[in-house]
């Protein structure tokens, strides 16, 4: 609200793109974590890890029940995509409903999971699964009040010469790179699917979202 009426000048915050936030705000057309946000890997609970493991194909996926933040976006993108989604009203109470198998699998960002597991790691019957991904595009935009027109200009052209002079890069690594490695998404199983909140998008974006080797 603050941003929207300009109460702050030059007032950035960063959030994920929705065609709502772009309505309203003004955006940086860039996607500050390059994506990674948008590979989700799941934690699971411990007696259920194995019937995770022994998901097949996307028929068998969609019987999964999902456990996600009410009022979240994700929660919205998977209800779109056909989704069982189990929502909960708080983050940390989150990785007990799924512990406690009132979900299948709490979905995380794979820059994510490293650091919430060992926050984590000693809720009992909590464990993480290793063998799918769900993908959907996910970028998180820098918004702020529309009049901040050369301010916008101005962040936009620093964060692409950060990116092609290779700091932005290592500055992701810096505080991504070893979760994104313990999420190990080049050996899983990844299904992807559409964000239906991005139609209005200028798809620019795209060439600086991080693809998994």
């Amino acid at each position: 609200v603050l941003t929207i009426h300009g109460k702050y000048e030059n007032l950035f915050f960063k959030q994920s793109v929705s065609s709502e936030r772009l309505n309203k705000l003004g955006y940086v057309n860039f996607p500050v974590d390059l994506g990674i946000v948008g590979y989700r890997v799941g934690f699971v609970s411990k007696n259920n890890k194995n019937s995770i493991e022994n998901v097949k194909n996307l028929k068998e996926l969609k019987k999964v029940s999902i456990v996600q933040g009410l009022g979240w976006l994700d929660t919205k993108i998977l209800k779109h995509n056909g989704f069982d989604v189990v929502t909960g009203n708080n983050y940390a109470g989150l990785f007990k409903m799924v512990a406690k198998n009132r979900g299948d699998i709490f979905l995380r960002g794979a820059n994510e999971l490293n650091d919430e597991w060992q926050t984590n790691k000693n809720i009992g019957n909590l464990s993480y699964d290793e063998s799918i991904a769900l993908y959907y595009p996910l970028p998180r935009f820098f918004f702020t009040n529309k009049k901040n027109k050369e301010a916008i200009k101005r962040v936009e052209e620093g964060l692409i010469l950060a990116y092609n002079d290779g700091s932005l890069m290592n500055l992701w690594k810096k505080h991504y790179l070893k979760s994104v490695e313990f999420a190990n998404l080049k050996n899983r199983k990844i299904y992807k699917f559409e964000n239906p909140f991005l139609k209005d998008i200028n798809k620019n974006y795209e060439k600086y979202i991080y693809i998994p080797k």
